[in-house]
């Protein structure tokens, strides 16, 4: 009981905080240039991310991209290691 009291005495103090006038503007504004700032860039991660999700040969292409540089990394490893 005594942390109910403890909550309803921060909930009282914190409704008593002053928000300025051009609160609102100020934090609507903050959003607009971010999200103004995440369209400007060209490449970014979650428009790769967001393309790699959506289409499954985009995902299988990866996959087969990946196995091949595997596989000549492995080639060139072992050429290294047994002829040098």
């Amino acid at each position: 009981m005594k942390s109910e009291k403890l909550y309803e005495d921060w909930k009282r103090h914190r409704s008593q905080v002053e928000v300025g006038d051009d609160f609102n503007e100020k934090v609507m504004g903050n959003v607009y240039a971010y999200e103004k700032k995440q369209q400007g860039s060209l490449f970014s991660i979650q428009r790769l991310v967001e393309a790699v999700s959506a289409h499954r040969w985009v995902q299988a292409a990866m996959i087969f991209i990946g196995a091949v540089v595997g596989f000549v990394r492995l080639a060139v490893m072992l050429h290294v290691l047994l002829y040098t």
